[in-house]
Formats: structure tokens, C-alpha cells, sequence
């Protein structure tokens, strides 16, 4: 049987979730002004230093080198010595069972930043297994149906299907290693059904299906310039996760390229709609 937690019972871990905006006084603390006099408040990382807890950096390299270097404190041989918070004069004392552990996507993932070599040393790497292809599968469903349900949208059959698709597109991608377009995560699946689903609930879209959303997604962060060097493989992937006959490609292909030479597409009369605009 499980007790109630007393307040004297010490939480095992702190976390905190890095990004290009973290800086050094989110995790490390900082100062206030309360009746008259300044005070200083732990942060995640002070509080697990003093205590003797495990940090967890969550996507610890999408920060800055600038603020991934700031932690070299907590990295560097000081355990039991004494040590200045960046930023304060406050002095502590590192306990001997304080751990750290960094989560992160591999450098090339959108956004993720190389460890700076004055801490990269000191890490101990554990790649983490590849997930298999029905995990993959499960968790792309598991997203469909949360959306759906924020949505209240019934979660159908067909949509379950289509999450698989969606997991099978993302693993073609990620393997064929295309130029100019990053590596996808789960961020970039649960981004497309919050565009999808929204679709036949609150009519944002016209005429435009789940395809069209892929690929414009997809293509996001090419450049003008790069477009043809990447846009057929894009959609020889998408025809084939999709089963997609040549012409239904084509079509989507033209649509993205907005040819005006090929009337057929601008009678279609593909847009979007937020609002009355």
C-alpha cells in the first residue's frame, strides 16, 4: 500500500525543457525583490545540485552553445566542493549523489545545436534503439485519436489507417536523407493532424486534402532555389506510403509548383481560409 507523500519526502528528479530561448537563470535561478529585500530563488538545476537529485535536461541541445556551456559547473569534477551560481554570489556545496542526464535529438533535426567541445567530454553517449515500425505506428494512432478527441471528432477506422500511412511516410523520409529537408520526429506528425483534422470540424480548408497538407509541410523549408532539386523524391515517397496513382502525384506536384500554364489545376480552386480572408 502506498503512502501519502509528507512534505519531507524528497522528489527523486528535476527536468527541465531546453529550447533556442532558455537562459542561464531559468535553470540556475534567480533573484527577486520581496518586502525590501532581494532573494534569491533556486532553479531546477540549483535545487538539484543542493539536494542530491538527478537534472534532467530535456532536448538540452536545441539551447544555445552559450547556455549549454553555462552547465560545465554541474559536469565538471566538483562534486562536494563549493561553487558559484552564474549570476549570483550565492556559494553551494554540489551533493555526491547529484546525476545530470541530457535528452536530445542527434545534430541535423531541426533546430539542434552541436555540444560545445568544453562539455562534450564529459558526457557518457547512449544511443537510444530504433524504434520499430509498428511502435512507430501505434504512437502516430495514439496522436490521430488525441487530436480527434480535442476535436470531438469521432476517431474512425480510416483515420487509423491514415496514421499508419503518415508513420510509413515519416520512416521513407527519414531513410532517404534528402537535402535541404531535416530529419522528422513526432513534433512534425502531431503538427500535421492539428492541421488535418482541424479540416472538416471548423472548415478552414477548401478543396484541399490530407495529401496537399503533406507536401506543403514538407516542402516548408526548401528554398525557392531548392525545390526541384527535392520535390520528385518527396513525392515518389508520398505516392508511395499513399499507394498513389501517377496522375494523383502529378496533380499534388503541380498544385504545390502552382504552374499557371496548367488550367485544370487553377480551376480547382485550391485555398486556404482563416477567418473570412
Amino acid at each position: 500500500r502506498m503512502r501519502p507523500r509528507s512534505s519531507r519526502d524528497k522528489v527523486g528528479f528535476q527536468m527541465h525543457s531546453f529550447h533556442s530561448g532558455t537562459k542561464v537563470s531559468h535553470f540556475f535561478g534567480s533573484t527577486t525583490l520581496l518586502d525590501g529585500e532581494i532573494v534569491f530563488h533556486d532553479g531546477t538545476l540549483t535545487t538539484a545540485l543542493k539536494s542530491g537529485l538527478v537534472f534532467i535536461a530535456d532536448e538540452f541541445n536545441l539551447s544555445t552553445q552559450s547556455v549549454m556551456k553555462s552547465l560545465s559547473l554541474a559536469l565538471d569534477p566538483t562534486i562536494g566542493k563549493n561553487v558559484f551560481i552564474p549570476g549570483t554570489s550565492q556559494i553551494i556545496n554540489i551533493s555526491s549523489e547529484f546525476h545530470f542526464i541530457a535528452c536530445q535529438n542527434e545534430v541535423g533535426t531541426l533546430g539542434r545545436n552541436v555540444i560545445p567541445d568544453s562539455i562534450a567530454s564529459r558526457f557518457a553517449y547512449i544511443e537510444y534503439p530504433t524504434p520499430k515500425k509498428e511502435d512507430i505506428e501505434k504512437i502516430c494512432i495514439c496522436i490521430s485519436r488525441d487530436i480527434c478527441h480535442s476535436l470531438e471528432r469521432n476517431f474512425k477506422t480510416k483515420d487509423e489507417e491514415f496514421a499508419k500511412n503518415i508513420a510509413d511516410y515519416m520512416i521513407k523520409l527519414n531513410e532517404k536523407k534528402l537535402s535541404h529537408i531535416a530529419q522528422w520526429s513526432l513534433r512534425d506528425i502531431t503538427k500535421l493532424f492539428k492541421r488535418i483534422y482541424p479540416q472538416n470540424v471548423l472548415k478552414r480548408f477548401i478543396n484541399i486534402t490530407p495529401i496537399h497538407h503533406i507536401l506543403f509541410y514538407t516542402m516548408s523549408a526548401v528554398s525557392k532555389n531548392d525545390v526541384n532539386t527535392v520535390i520528385d523524391e518527396v513525392c515518389k515517397i508520398i505516392k508511395s506510403s499513399f499507394q498513389l496513382h501517377d496522375d494523383n502525384i502529378n496533380e499534388y506536384k503541380n498544385c504545390y509548383l502552382a504552374n499557371p500554364e496548367i488550367r485544370e489545376i487553377k480551376d480547382q480552386g485550391h485555398y486556404m481560409m482563416k477567418g473570412k480572408s
